[in-house]
């Protein structure tokens, strides 16, 4: 099946962005420390664009399943 990836993000982007208070929240899986690169912290989005065959995190792809949005960036 061939899909239009931008058109997908554009999709997915109503689902896990919300402006608030000129704020953008983003829903998140977690955030967690890594040891990669000296040591990292790596926040898990919600909400893919790819279709992989052999996604192995294809429950964070659904952005329904996620209530909650969380701060990202201030204008």
């Amino acid at each position: 099946m061939v899909y239009d990836p931008i058109l997908l993000s554009n999709d997915i982007e109503k689902y896990v962005i919300y402006m608030k208070d000129s704020k953008i929240l983003r829903k998140y899986y977690k955030f967690r420390a890594t040891k990669f690169y000296g040591g990292s912290a790596t926040g898990d989005v919600v909400g893919c664009n790819l279709r992989c065959k052999f996604c192995w995190s294809w429950h964070l792809n659904t952005p329904f399943s996620f209530k909650k949005y969380r701060f990202l960036y201030r204008f």
